[in-house]
C-alpha cells in the first residue's frame, strides 16, 4: 500500500471545481442535442461526428499533457485549458453553420483534455486514492448539472439552447480567473513522486510495447463508449423511440449522471470491503444487468431503473481502473498510460456513439438498447482477460510483460 498523500487543500478544491465545470458540457449535450440537430437540420448520426471533433482535441492534449506541463508549468497549462474552454463555448453560442460548431467542439475538446489529463496527473502523486475518487465524483456532479441546466433553460424558460452554452462560457472564464491568480501555487514538485518510484518515466514507445497497455486501452475504449453512449443516446431513445415526455427523459438522463456522483463518493467503502478487482467485476456485471432492463422495457419505469443501475454500476469503473494503472503497467509507464487511457476512453465514446447513430439511422433508434448491452459485455470480457493475465503473471513472477 502507498502511504497517504495530502497536498495543499486549496489546490485540491480548485481541482474539484475544475472537474465540475468540464463535466457539465458532457451531461448537457445529451439533452441539448435534439435542439441542436433541429437548428442545423441534422440526424442522430451527426452526434458521433460532434463527439469525434472533441475527442480529437482531447486525444491531442491527453497524449502530450506530460510534455506540455513540464514545459509550461501546471498553472499556465491549466489556464490555457480554461481559456480554450471559453473559446469553445462561445463558438457554440455564435456558430451559424454546422462546420463552425464542429470547430468549436474541437477547441472545447482541447481545453477539456488539458484540464482532465493535467489535473489527473497533478492529483495522482500528491493526494490519496480517496481524493482521486472524490475528484471524479466532482466530474459526475458536472455531468448531473448539465441535463438539468439545459432542461431549465430550454424547456422551463423557453430560451434557445445557445443560452446554456453562454453560461458555460462564463463558468470557464471564472475558472480561468482562478488559475490566473493561483499561478504560483501550481507546481509539480519532484517530491510528489513516490519515494520508491523510478528516477525517470518511460518513453511513449516503451509504454506502447506492453501488451497489458493495449489490453487496457481496449478496455477504456469500450468503457468510454458504454458510459458516454448511455448518457448521450438514452434521451433520443426515450423521446424519439418510446414517446416519453422530453422533460421526463431529461430528468432520468440527469439522474443517470447523478447516480455516477453518488457511486463515486461511496467507492471507498466498497473498495475496502471487496477489493478493487472484485468491485470492478461486480460493477461490470451490474452494468450488463442495467442495460438488459433498458432493452427489456416491459414498462417505462423498468428502463428508468435500468438507467439508474447502469449509472451506479459504471460510476466506480474509471477512477478504480486509473488507480490500478501503476500495478498493471508499472510506475514508470503510469504518466503515459493515464494520458492514453483518457484519450482512448474519449475515442471509444466518439466512435461507438457515432456507430450507434449510424445503426439507428438504418434500423431505428430502438437499436440503441441492445447496442449498449453489447458494449457492456465487451467491457466485462476485456477486464476478465486482463485479470487472467495478472493472475498468470503472479503465478510465474519471472515472466512479465
Amino acid at each position: 500500500m502507498q502511504p497517504a498523500r495530502n497536498g495543499p487543500t486549496s489546490l485540491l478544491i480548485i481541482a474539484f471545481l475544475s472537474f465540475i465545470i468540464i463535466g457539465i458540457p458532457g451531461g448537457a449535450l445529451g439533452v441539448a442535442w435534439i435542439h441542436i440537430q433541429g437548428t442545423f437540420g441534422l440526424g442522430l448520426e451527426s452526434l458521433g461526428i460532434l463527439l469525434t471533433a472533441s475527442t480529437i482535441g482531447r486525444l491531442i492534449t491527453a497524449f502530450t499533457s506530460g510534455r506540455w506541463i513540464a514545459r509550461m508549468g501546471a498553472g499556465r497549462f491549466f489556464l490555457a485549458g480554461s481559456l480554450l474552454g471559453v473559446v469553445g463555448m462561445l463558438g457554440f453560442v455564435l456558430a451559424p453553420v454546422w462546420p463552425l460548431l464542429l470547430a468549436a467542439e474541437f477547441v472545447r475538446g482541447l481545453g477539456s483534455g488539458v484540464i482532465d489529463a493535467g489535473i489527473n496527473t497533478f492529483v495522482a502523486p500528491r493526494y490519496s486514492a480517496s481524493r482521486m475518487n472524490w475528484l471524479h465524483a466532482c466530474f459526475g456532479i458536472g455531468l448531473t448539472l448539465g441535463p438539468a441546466l439545459v432542461t431549465t433553460i430550454v424547456i422551463d424558460l423557453g430560451q434557445s439552447w445557445r443560452w446554456a452554452y453562454l453560461l458555460l462560457g462564463g463558468l470557464n472564464a471564472a475558472l480561468a480567473a482562478i488559475f490566473l491568480v493561483t499561478l504560483s501555487r501550481w507546481k509539480l514538485a519532484e517530491s510528489a513522486r513516490p519515494s520508491d518510484g523510478p528516477a525517470a518515466d518511460a518513453g511513449i514507445m516503451d509504454t506502447l510495447r506492453l501488451l497489458m497497455m493495449w489490453l487496457s486501452l481496449a478496455l477504456f475504449f469500450f468503457y468510454g463508449g458504454t458510459e458516454i453512449g448511455t448518457g448521450q443516446l438514452l434521451n433520443s431513445l426515450f423521446v424519439e423511440g418510446r414517446g416519453i415526455d422530453p422533460k421526463t427523459a431529461g430528468f432520468w438522463v440527469s439522474f443517470y449522471w447523478g447516480s455516477f456522483t453518488v457511486g463515486r463518493m461511496l467507492i471507498g467503502i466498497f473498495v475496502d470491503r471487496l477489493g478493487p478487482r472484485a468491485l470492478l467485476r461486480v460493477c461490470m456485471l451490474g452494468a450488463i444487468g442495467g442495460a438488459a432492463l433498458i432493452w427489456w422495457n416491459a414498462v417505462p419505469e423498468m428502463s428508468f431503473a435500468g438507467l439508474a443501475v447502469m449509472g451506479m454500476a459504471l460510476a466506480p469503473l474509471f477512477p478504480t481502473l486509473v488507480a490500478l494503472t501503476p500495478e498493471r503497467v508499472g510506475v514508470a509507464h503510469t504518466p503515459n498510460a493515464i494520458g492514453f487511457q483518457i484519450g482512448f476512453a474519449g475515442l471509444g465514446a466518439a466512435l461507438l456513439v457515432g456507430l450507434a447513430g449510424v445503426l439507428a439511422g438504418r434500423s431505428g433508434v430502438a437499436i440503441v438498447a441492445p447496442f449498449l448491452m453489447t458494449m457492456a459485455i465487451f467491457t466485462f470480457t476485456l477486464h476478465e482477460v486482463i485479470m487472467l493475465r495478472e493472475a498468470r503473471a503472479r503465478a510465474v513472477p519471472a515472466v512479465r510483460p
